[in-house]
């Protein structure tokens, strides 16, 4: 009985019941595709897989070497962009007499004090701590070129002078000098 119903199944003759000759021959090629990929996937030997793969002997790649004419010549080539180091009559140049710190005011975009040039580098406002502003400084130490960078909160000091920040591109600073008050606007930039 199972045997005469899969019979009349794949019946060429009856095509309102069972499957038509293409489909079953699809169906035997989908089939025949999935277990021979299933048996190279899972079945295949260690030897074959070590014999796809041949290891090649790694050579090192050569890199281009000057010669030292060529090398002079290149030298010679960038010698025009070479920074001379100041000399120290340059320096002494840089740098302002005590007399002429003194004479620092107004508006400038930096201040000599000693041997230091302060420059306005930021202002912040910090809303997290309920608005307190704070100016960055750039400190440069003329003599060794040193570079450095100090937090200064509002009304405090930096170099001798007090600070007061009165814009978020301005600072204000203040110090007595033999008796007399000195006031510098220290800004990020020249207004127009």
């Amino acid at each position: 009985m199972i045997i005469s119903n899969i019979i009349a199944l794949f019946s060429l003759n009856q095509k309102q019941r069972g499957f038509s000759s293409i489909s079953l021959l699809l169906l035997l090629l989908v089939l025949g595709i999935v277990l021979l990929d299933a048996y190279q996937r899972f079945y295949t030997s260690d030897s074959e897989i070590n014999k796809r793969v041949l290891l090649q002997d790694i050579q090192p790649i050569a890199t281009a070497q000057l010669t030292k004419a060529q090398y002079a010549k290149i030298t010679e080539l960038y010698s025009q962009f070479h920074v001379q180091e100041d000399t120290q009559q340059e320096l002494n140049s840089k740098l302002l007499s005590d007399e002429q710190q003194a004479l620092q005011n107004g508006e400038l975009l930096n201040v000599f004090v000693g041997t230091k040039m302060l420059k306005l580098r930021a202002v912040v406002f910090d809303k997290s701590n309920s608005n307190k502003a704070y100016a960055i400084i750039e400190i440069v130490d003329l003599p060794t070129n040193k570079l450095s960078t100090e937090k200064v909160s509002d009304f405090n000091e930096v170099e001798g002078f007090k600070v007061s920040i009165t814009t978020n591109t301005k600072v204000s600073l203040s110090r007595t000098i033999n008796g007399q008050l000195q006031q510098i606007l220290l800004t990020m930039y020249k207004s127009n």
